[in-house]
C-alpha cells in the first residue's frame, strides 16, 4: 500500500464516533458508487466526511463521502461486544485507487489486527464500487453474511468510520466501535405519550400486486394530529403511490389506524425499500415513522439442509436442498437448473419440475453433488430458477471442511 505508512497516534476526543441515529432501517441501494437520492440512510459526518449505514437480511450495505487524499476505514463488531473482544471483529480499509477499488481486509483477533488474514475468503462475499468527485470521492459496498456470521432484525453490530490519511492507518487502542441495531421499524418525535405499532402480516410485495401496511395509533395524553402523509422513497416511489389525508380520527379508547395500500405496479426494482410516514399535529409539529418493506421476485431462493459426506471411492458427496417460497397469490411453475464450478457433478436435482399451487406457498427441491475431496474452502452453488421466460438466480456459498491428515 505504497505512500501509507503505520504510525501510532494518541486517542483523542475528537476521534470520537458519532451516530445519532442507533436503528438501522432495512434498504437496498444500487452498488454503483453513486450516492442517490433517498437510497441511504445517513449514519455520521464524524472527521470531516459522510457515512451511511444500513442492512437487508444477510447482507451490511456502507457508502461514504470522503476527501480525494483519504483512504475510508471501517469497523465491524458483529457481536457488539467490543471491538477488542473475541474474533468476530473485522476492519475494511477502503481505497480509491486508480483503476478500481482497493480493499485492504483485517480480522481482529483480542485487540491486535491480523492483516489480510481471510482476505481471499472475505473479499468474496464483497461487492465494491467508488467514483472520483474531484476534490472528494464516494464509494460504496455491500458485506454479504459469511462464515459463523449472520445478518438479521435486530442484531447488534458494532460500527465505525474513519477517514485514513497518510499517517493514520493504526491508531493504539481507543476506537472503539458504536452499538448499531439493525432495525425495520424507528419513529422520530412522536409525543411521549404516544404509541405506535406496524401491523404488517406481509413485508413483501411483487410488482404488479398490492399489500396493506397499517400503522396503530394509541395516546395517553392530549395530542391532536391533523394530517398523515404516506409514502415510499427513493425510486421505488415512482412505482407506488402517494397519501395525504386528514389524520384518522381516535375512537373512546384513544386508538386510531392508518392504513397505506402498497400498489406496486410492474417494473418496480426489486430489494428493502421504507415506508415514510410524516405527522402534523394542530400547533404545526411534524412526527416521522420509518418502517421496512420488500418489493420482491416471485419467488424467494433459500438454501436448506446441507449435508456432505465422504464416499468409500474418496469423493465427497452433498446431498442438499433448495427451499422455494412463494411471494405471490398466484400458482408458480418453474424448473431448477444448478451450476458448480469445474470438478463437480450435479448427480441429482437438476432440470427438476416445481409447481407452488398455494399462495405463498413453498417447495423443498433436493440436490446432490459429487465432487473429488481435498478442495477447501468454498464450493458456489449457483441455482437457476426459470418461470417462463424469466430468469431468477441465486448463489450459496458452501464451506468445505478442511481434510484429516
Amino acid at each position: 500500500m505504497s505512500g501509507i505508512f503505520l504510525l501510532p497516534l494518541m486517542v483523542t476526543q475528537a476521534m470520537v464516533f458519532q451516530a445519532p441515529v442507533p436503528n438501522r432501517l432495512a434498504m437496498t441501494p444500487s452498488i454503483d458508487g453513486k450516492l442517490s437520492v433517498e437510497e441511504w440512510d445517513h449514519l455520521s459526518d464524524s472527521f470531516g466526511m459522510t457515512s451511511y449505514f444500513q442492512w437487508e437480511p444477510g447482507a451490511l450495505f456502507g457508502a461514504f463521502e470522503a476527501p480525494k487524499d483519504a483512504a475510508v476505514r471501517w469497523r465491524f463488531d458483529f457481536k457488539g461486544d467490543g471491538f477488542d473482544k473475541g474474533n468476530d471483529n473485522l476492519e475494511l480499509l477502503i481505497r480509491k485507487g486508480v483503476s478500481g477499488p482497493e480493499v485492504t481486509v483485517s480480522q481482529a483477533v483480542g485487540d491486535q489486527l491480523i492483516s489480510g488474514l481471510a482476505k481471499e475468503l472475505i473479499m468474496k462475499f464483497m461487492t465494491v464500487s467508488v467514483v472520483d468527485q474531484g476534490d472528494r470521492w464516494t464509494g460504496e459496498f455491500k458485506l454479504n453474511q459469511f462464515g459463523q456470521i449472520n445478518i438479521g432484525n435486530n442484531d447488534l453490530i458494532g460500527v465505525r468510520v474513519d477517514p485514513v490519511f497518510s499517517n493514520q492507518v493504526r491508531i493504539e487502542g481507543g476506537l472503539q466501535t458504536v452499538p448499531l441495531r439493525l432495525a425495520l421499524d424507528r419513529s422520530f418525535g412522536l409525543p411521549s405519550g404516544v404509541k405506535w405499532q406496524p401491523e404488517f402480516p406481509l413485508r413483501s410485495v411483487v410488482p404488479g400486486e398490492t399489500i396493506k401496511l397499517r400503522m396503530n395509533f394509541n395516546k395517553e395524553e392530549a395530542w391532536n394530529p391533523t394530517r398523515i402523509e404516506m409514502r415510499t422513497v427513493g425510486k421505488v416511489g415512482e412505482f407506488t403511490p402517494a397519501t395525504s389525508i386528514p389524520f384518522p380520527p381516535f375512537d373512546k379508547k384513544s386508538r386510531s389506524i392508518s392504513d397505506y395500500i402498497a400498489n406496486v405496479t410492474p417494473g418496480a426494482p426489486t430489494g428493502w425499500t421504507v415506508l415514510l410516514v410524516r405527522i402534523t399535529d394542530a400547533d404545526g409539529q411534524n412526527s416521522v415513522i420509518q418502517s421496512s418493506y420488500q418489493i420482491t421476485e416471485s419467488v424467494k431462493i433459500n438454501q436448506g439442509a446441507m449435508k456432505i459426506e465422504t464416499m468409500p471411492d474418496g469423493t465427497w458427496r452433498i446431498k442438499g436442498e433448495v427451499v422455494l417460497r412463494s411471494q405471490t397469490r398466484n400458482s408458480i411453475k418453474a424448473k431448477v437448473y444448478y451450476s458448480v464450478p469445474e470438478g463437480w457433478a450435479i448427480t441429482k436435482g437438476n432440470d427438476a419440475k416445481a409447481m407452488i399451487y398455494h399462495s405463498r406457498g413453498s417447495l423443498i427441491m433436493p440436490f446432490e453433488l459429487r465432487g473429488v475431496t481435498g478442495m477447501t474452502g468454498l464450493l458456489p452453488i449457483t441455482v437457476k430458477l426459470q418461470i417462463g421466460e424469466r430468469i431468477q438466480l441465486e448463489t450459496f456459498n458452501l464451506s468445505l471442511p478442511v481434510p484429516r491428515m
